[in-house]
């Protein structure tokens, strides 16, 4: 049984979320709320909760303050949150969950079914996890630095630009580095292309997403391929060759 904790200024919020878990019975059991920083985070330290729903904005600070005050993060977090471009990348970039109000049902239920496959992740996990996060949102008039990449075991971090390419396999993706090394994460590689496009990269094949900066060379030779500078060379889809031509155009 995951005990959880909502903390949110909005009561209506609030009960929302009281309603989706008594929905869930015996997955999820709530044992408290808050409607601010300050009493969230009595609420952490007295109850110690698995998981918290976590708002962004409150009258006395944001979720973001909150976690900067706890000393060992050893939960998980559901952020809940009013559409904002800049959060919503950030949580993408660092692998944490989050719900945008009004808070859909089946968004709910798919965020607390990832929670549930990730409950055995370490408390030291958590912690790095949450500060990547953190960094991310507080860099937002920059560019995002850093991207959580989770497997069965845990999660690795590493700067977006030591990232050449992606290789879809089934479920999985394989990720491979500026250092030769390369990682099977246990996200799709569409989870990877719904905010890696945004920042350089460029999904060239259903089952390749590729650094934009590390392209050494366009071919036309077989229809089309793109050969990278850690000597892949990759099939082009005939639907994105003219679109990334005009790219370097």
């Amino acid at each position: 049984m995951i005990k959880a904790v909502v903390i949110d200024d909005e009561h209506l919020s609030r009960k929302t979320i009281i309603n989706l878990v008594e929905d869930l019975k015996y997955d999820v059991t709530l044992i408290g709320e808050a409607n601010n920083v300050e009493n969230g985070i009595k609420l952490i330290h007295e109850l110690n909760p698995d998981l918290v729903f976590l708002d962004i904005e409150m009258p006395d600070g944001t979720g973001f303050d909150l976690l900067k005050k706890i000393q060992n993060i050893n939960f998980h977090i559901i952020f809940t949150t009013a559409f904002d471009n800049y959060a919503i990348e950030a949580f993408q970039f660092s692998a944490v969950n989050y719900l945008l109000k009004p808070i859909a049902r089946e968004s709910f239920y798919k965020a607390i079914n990832q929670t549930k496959e990730r409950l055995l992740i370490t408390e030291s996990v958590k912690k790095m996890q949450a500060t990547t996060l953190i960094d991310n949102y507080e860099n937002k008039k920059n560019n995002l630095q850093k991207v959580v990449l989770p497997d069965k075991d845990g999660y690795l971090i590493k700067p977006i630009n030591e990232i050449i390419r992606l290789e879809g396999q089934g479920n999985y993706t394989k990720i491979i580095f500026t250092d030769s090394t390369h990682f099977l994460s246990s996200y799709s590689i569409s989870h990877f292309s719904d905010f890696l496009e945004k920042r350089g990269f460029f999904r060239i094949f259903k089952s390749h997403l590729i650094n934009l900066d590390y392209v050494v060379r366009y071919s036309n030779q077989d229809g089309g391929k793109v050969i990278m500078n850690d000597g892949a060379e990759l099939r082009i889809s005939p639907t994105k060759k003219e679109q990334f031509k005009n790219i370097f155009s």
